[in-house]
């Protein structure tokens, strides 16, 4: 395969000195250092897998609740109940005003 004419700048009109490029070439231009960074995570991907420091992540139990249908999904969801703390804001609402006028 021939290798295509070096591309002009991109304020030329196209013409058979500029061609237009195929979508080969453009994604080609887009990223050249594709295959080495791809080569590089998945290196890295191996290696993090074989250490034995990480740990997989683990769901935390639910808190107590109310176990109900979600009406939209149809799916069994736990609503927790409210806390103390949540009455305590409920019963004094306090308001920040950021950026007040000194």
């Amino acid at each position: 395969m021939p290798h295509p004419p070096p591309t002009q700048s991109s304020n030329k009109p196209w013409s058979g000195a500029n061609p237009i490029p195929n979508i080969q070439q453009f994604v080609a231009k887009l990223d050249k250092e594709k295959a080495a960074r791809d080569k590089q995570i998945d290196e890295d991907n191996a290696a993090a897998q074989q250490d034995p420091t990480i740990i997989a992540h683990q769901n935390q139990p639910h808190k107590k609740g109310t176990t109900v249908t979600d009406p939209v999904t149809g799916k069994q969801v736990v609503i927790a109940d409210v806390g103390k703390e949540m009455m305590k804001n409920v019963d004094n609402p306090t308001v920040r005003l950021y950026h007040q006028p000194l």
